[in-house]
């Protein structure tokens, strides 16, 4: 299962320089050293009380709810240990919640900002 996180504020997100002509090992070095370094400033962001809302597990279907959210404007994080073919994926998507409503936010390999296997073929 996939651990979501409802955050009020995004984090930055490392870049990966150009992948283009280098080895395989090393550009898979250099998407792995990008996810960690979300990993962390998440997990540093973690201890600050206003950042995290809620957090949720997806369910074996690949679905999620955060219930009882507030009207405003949010991310939902996805980030390490998250593996999609074997490969480490990490997502943080806005959403903004309308008053007593609901959201559908599907999250799929068009908004994963490092996907997994990104410049690996």
């Amino acid at each position: 299962n996939v651990r979501l996180m409802l955050v009020r504020m995004p984090i930055e997100i490392p870049v990966p320089q150009a992948l283009a002509g280098l080895p395989k090992a090393r550009r898979s070095e250099l998407l792995a050293d990008c996810h960690m370094r979300f990993f962390v400033q998440v997990r540093r962001h973690l201890g600050q009380a206003d950042y995290l809302l809620a957090d949720t597990m997806c369910t074996p279907h690949g679905t999620f709810e955060f219930a009882a959210v507030p009207a405003g404007s949010y991310h939902v994080v996805v980030t390490f240990p998250t593996l999609i073919n074997g490969f480490k994926a990490a997502s943080q998507v806005p959403v903004t919640v309308p008053a007593g409503g609901l959201v559908y936010l599907p999250l799929d390999h068009r908004n994963l900002f490092l996907p997994a296997g990104m410049g690996l073929d």
